[in-house]
């Protein structure tokens, strides 16, 4: 192939590339913010009981959870209090953040890397922000407990960035900030403290900043060991050392994740071998991200600032493997395959991407973002699983929602939300009289209300459904608590209600319902009805028998519609 032949190829496949890339990163976006506006319920779940309010944060500060020390988080917590009632909002627009600054710095990293011009800036960004939104890591994204995950990976990146762009004081100010913020968000935030001063030293900072921020980076290390107790006796890190064929098995599957996940949803044959496919994609990472380091230690002049932060970045999230497979062998390789650490092995393979993206030379460069892209192709197909683990969650977690706003105590729901039912029976109560988390929404104040106070009431015609069964809850006084189902459609709206309100003879609001079962019964058998998830359930609390009707509310919350099917619940069986 001539060389002109050649160029044109490779200007085509540039062009190709910079109109798919934008494509599928806004796709996958908008799927992952999609997932989180749909699975949103300001409910709390496993951890998130033991902090509830503004002195829970306070007095938990800087306690150990687990190994970390998730100081950060509790702040975040603090201010979601305080701006939205513990509503966990704060949180997830933390984590929107997060995830935005991390791929605004990878961009620019690439940028300063040497990788210029408009289609490959172009490039680069879609990559970036494809990466970090991808909805693989529904679990990150999906549960505000989990902010800690995108702050330690962030901060880590910032420190390294701000070392090498930062003259003077002034960046080892920002790195020791940033390196402060990382140990104060995960354990892991360590090995930031433990990377930034040779970072320093390769890049030639005046001995005196080194010092000073090698005793910073002390410093923190030492404040995080101050009263550390292993969570688990039995297993440290020396007794895991004996293990170190477990620990690499683990910490390449878990560097190696992101291509087994996109390969699984993808090929069928591939389920079966998910961990031997996540091992050697994460040994070739490896290997991948040794080639570079021993390229800028054999080619010193190829060491610029921003291919160093890459590289620190690399092995930042390669010894963040290790280090969880040190605290997490008893679990088994499969546990590397969690969704949250898709987060820092994506952070790994895109700092991998980029660095080699500036290494090679102009002939074989447009390897590097051709590959990236054909993963974010993959990630843009991904959101039936996105929509699948919605789903799941919902499932797991609406029982328990309907019950503690209707004041019914359902063990069986709550153990789904934490793993002591007697705890969410106890310290709902601080929620309800705080108004905070789940009884902060308005509707959360309607029971015992009357229906009429707060919607107008409209025809039976205006929407379909019908109020099918109630099933006694053993948890209370007997008659009087009550697990309720049905359907629901909102023909103006072409889809399903959201919320359901249950109200007796006299038109008192005596419980509540949420929409998250899939009815594909309905759909075949009643036309108008053309999507499954339809199917509703909720709780009921009365004091004496009476007939209880169903109504869906419409117009955003202003009017309220009958379902058929009203029972009489309380009395004889």
């Amino acid at each position: 192939m001539s060389g002109a032949r050649r160029v044109m190829m490779s200007r085509a496949l540039l062009y190709v590339l910079t109109f798919i890339a934008p494509l599928c990163a806004v796709l996958v976006v908008l799927t992952t913010l999609r997932a989180m506006y749909d699975a949103y319920l300001p409910l709390p779940f496993m951890d998130q009981w033991a902090v509830l309010s503004i002195q829970d944060c306070i007095d938990q500060l800087f306690d150990q959870h687990n190994e970390h020390r998730i100081v950060v988080f509790r702040l975040l917590s603090m201010l979601d209090h305080l701006v939205s009632s513990g509503t966990y909002l704060v949180n997830f627009y933390a984590s929107l953040a997060m995830q935005g600054v991390q791929a605004v710095t990878f961009a620019a990293l690439v940028y300063w890397a040497g990788v210029r011009g408009r289609l490959n800036v172009i490039q680069a960004g879609a990559i970036s922000l494809g990466y970090m939104f991808w909805g693989g890591q529904w679990e990150n994204f999906l549960y505000s407990f989990q902010t800690q995950f995108f702050a330690v990976f962030l901060a880590g990146t910032l420190a390294f960035a701000a070392i090498a762009a930062v003259r003077g004081w002034a960046g080892v100010g920002a790195a020791s900030l940033c390196a402060a913020l990382a140990v104060g968000s995960m354990s892991n935030g360590v090995l930031v403290c433990i990377l930034l001063p040779p970072l320093a030293v390769w890049l030639g900072r005046p001995r005196r900043e080194t010092a000073v921020l090698a005793g910073v980076a002390a410093g923190l290390i030492a404040l995080y060991l101050v009263g550390y107790q292993s969570p688990d006796p039995d297993l440290t890190p020396f007794a895991a050392l004996l293990k170190p064929l477990t620990s690499l098995r683990y910490t390449l599957a878990y560097l190696g994740q992101p291509l087994e996940e996109l390969l699984r949803v993808q090929i069928a044959a591939v389920q079966g071998h998910r961990h031997l496919i996540a091992i050697v994609m994460g040994g070739i990472g490896v290997g991948l991200g040794v080639f570079a380091g021993a390229v800028l230690v054999a080619r010193p002049s190829f060491a610029t600032p921003a291919r160093l932060v890459l590289l620190h970045v690399i092995v930042f999230i390669a010894a963040s493997a290790a280090l969880t497979s040190l605290g997490r062998l008893t679990f088994g390789v499969g546990q590397a395959l969690a969704s949250r650490y898709l987060t820092p092995s994506l952070i790994f393979w895109l700092a991998l991407t980029f660095l080699w993206w500036s290494l090679l030379p102009d002939r074989f460069r447009i390897l590097a973002p051709a590959s990236a892209v054909c993963a974010l192709v993959l990630m843009a197909g991904y959101g039936r699983q996105v929509d699948e683990v919605v789903r799941a969650m919902r499932v797991a977690r609406d029982g328990a929602a309907t019950a503690l706003l209707s004041n019914v105590r359902d063990d069986e729901e709550f153990a789904k939300i934490f793993l002591d039912p007697q705890v969410v029976a106890a310290r709902a109560d601080l929620l309800r009289r705080q108004r905070l988390a789940l009884f902060a929404t308005p509707w959360a104040g309607w029971v015992g209300t009357p229906l009429v106070a707060h919607a107008a009431l409209r025809p039976a015609s205006a929407c379909l459904g019908a109020f099918e069964g109630a099933q006694p809850v053993a948890d209370n006084a007997p008659g009087t608590a009550f697990r309720v189902t049905g359907w629901a459609w909102d023909p103006a709206r072409a889809g399903a209600p959201e919320k359901i309100l249950l109200v007796d003879a006299a038109g008192i609001i005596v419980g509540y319902g949420l929409t998250d079962g899939l009815r594909p019964d309905i759909v075949a058998s009643i036309p108008p009805v053309t999507r499954q998830e339809v199917g509703w359930r909720g709780h009921v609390k009365i004091d004496r028998p009476t007939q209880v009707g169903a109504f869906i509310l419409l117009d955003d919350g202003r009017s309220a519609c009958p379902l058929g099917g009203s029972r009489l619940l309380g009395g004889p069986a």
